[in-house]
């Protein structure tokens, strides 16, 4: 599960809109900016292309492989250029990681403990 940061998210589509940050690389197709949803979106869709399926803020990997290629593509998002700059724009990660360890009931979310990229890129889920 990606448990977004609303507040971040809010500000960086404000940036965004009103050109606050300057010398922005190319927008990958998955950040969307047209609204919170939007953005949530996009990046949920780009992750449930590897990970095995999606509802909300969920993506679902059914086997150990989906998972790895979700976290990949997660790494993948967070040293992209583009959301570097937003997330050093902001001074903050946009989301954090968690598991569910009940599928049935998608209680009790775990944190994935996720290892922070190498410098010098920020961590962008925490």
């Amino acid at each position: 599960a990606i448990l977004w940061d609303d507040t971040a998210i809010i500000d960086i589509i404000n940036a965004i809109h009103n050109n606050a940050i300057s010398n922005l690389p190319p927008r990958p197709s998955y950040v969307r900016i047209n609204s919170i949803v939007d953005f949530k979106i996009g990046i949920i869709e780009y992750l449930r292309l590897v990970g095995g399926g999606s509802m909300h803020n969920i993506v679902a990997p059914n086997t150990s492989e989906q998972y790895q290629n979700v976290m990949i593509r997660l790494r993948d998002i967070e040293i992209n250029p583009y959301v570097q700059a937003l997330r050093i724009h902001i001074g903050r990660p946009f989301a954090s990681t968690a598991k569910f360890m009940d599928r049935e009931t998608l209680s009790q979310p775990v944190p994935t403990n996720k290892i922070a990229p190498e410098p010098p890129h920020l961590l962008v889920f925490s």
